[in-house]
C-alpha cells in the first residue's frame, strides 16, 4: 500500500486523510521546505495531496488584507511542496480551493476553473 501525506489541517486535507486508508495528515509549516522534507521522510511518502493554505479567517475577505501570508502559504508554500516532492521522488497531487487569484477577473463572467 502506498504512503500518502496529506498536508492541509482544513476542510479538505481533514477528510483526505480520514477517508485514505493508511493516510498520515501533516500539519507540517509548508513555508519550511525542511519541515515538509522530514514530514516526507517520517511517513515514507509515496504520494503527498497538498490541500494546505490560507483560505482567511474570518472570511476570504482576510486574504485582501493579509496578501503576504496568503501568498507565502498558497504560492510558495505550494511551491516548496512541489520541490520536496520531486526531491523525494513522491507523487504529487495539489488542490487549491480560493485565494488563489489576485486582480481583476480576466472576463466579465469572474474567475473559472
Amino acid at each position: 500500500m502506498a504512503a500518502i501525506v496529506v498536508f492541509g489541517a482544513g476542510y479538505i486535507g481533514e477528510r483526505l486523510a480520514r477517508e485514505l486508508p493508511g493516510a498520515v495528515l501533516s500539519r507540517a509549516d509548508v513555508t519550511r521546505k525542511t519541515d515538509v522534507l522530514e514530514a516526507l521522510h517520517s511517513a515514507r511518502a509515496d504520494a503527498v495531496i497538498n490541500a494546505a493554505g490560507k483560505t482567511g479567517r474570518p472570511n476570504v475577505d482576510w486574504c485582501e488584507s493579509h496578501q503576504a501570508e496568503t501568498y507565502r502559504a498558497n504560492v510558495t508554500g505550494a511551491l516548496l511542496v512541489a520541490d520536496a516532492c520531486a526531491e523525494t521522488g513522491a507523487y504529487l497531487l495539489h488542490l487549491g480551493s480560493g485565494c488563489i487569484y489576485y486582480g481583476p477577473s480576466p472576463s466579465p463572467g469572474g474567475w473559472l476553473e
